[in-house]
């Protein structure tokens, strides 16, 4: 994925690419899948601001489809991909 740096010497992908991402998460999201499984098909995943969409995305629509998602998933998913509590802190 190709990223911009930004000046604080930190990178992030660049907007066409994360619009892309978050498509093409969309379109194969499934509700039986676990949000791990979904990410796993994503390798632009561990960005914190693409998981954060991510996951947002993912709680979204399993809500809207009735069901009641616990978010320590969530929580250890991002940890385990490095991110730290403060990253995560938006999910809670």
């Amino acid at each position: 994925m190709a990223t911009v740096i930004s000046k604080d010497g930190s990178s992030k992908p660049s907007s066409a690419l994360f619009e892309q991402v978050v498509q093409r998460f969309e379109k194969n999201w499934n509700p039986v899948a676990r949000f791990e499984e979904l990410l796993a098909a994503e390798p632009s995943c561990g960005d914190p601001e693409v998981f954060r969409e991510l996951a947002c995305i993912d709680l979204e629509f399993r809500w809207t489809a009735g069901q009641a998602p616990d978010l320590e998933p969530y929580l250890q998913a991002g940890r385990t991909l490095g991110l730290s509590d403060r990253q995560l802190r938006d999910l809670a």
